[in-house]
This record gives structure tokens, C-alpha cells and sequence, in this order.
């Protein structure tokens, strides 16, 4: 599996994880946020920069 971000394919395995890590970036994070139906806000932020 995978998602497009910013016109570039990342990989995901089955469950949607990340296949490399290396691939993570706040616009991957958005992007799978997104999926879920979750905007990415401020405490969220705060969470994943913790």
C-alpha cells in the first residue's frame, strides 16, 4: 500500500504504518491524520514533536 504526499508515492504496510521511517515528515503525519478523519491541531503538534 501507499499514500501520496506532495506528488511523491510512501510506502505503508496493511495497516498503514510507515514501510520506512525515513519517509516521516509533518506532511506524511497531516496526510495519515487525514485518513483517520483527525485535523492535525495545535495539541496535537505537541504531541508528536514530545
Amino acid at each position: 500500500m501507499s499514500i501520496e504526499v506532495n506528488g511523491m508515492s510512501v510506502e505503508t504496510d496493511e495497516n498503514g504504518y510507515l514501510v520506512n521511517l525515513d519517509d516521516w515528515s509533518e506532511d506524511v503525519a497531516v496526510k495519515i491524520a487525514e485518513g483517520e478523519d483527525i485535523a492535525m491541531e495545535e495539541g496535537h503538534w505537541d504531541l508528536v514533536k514530545f
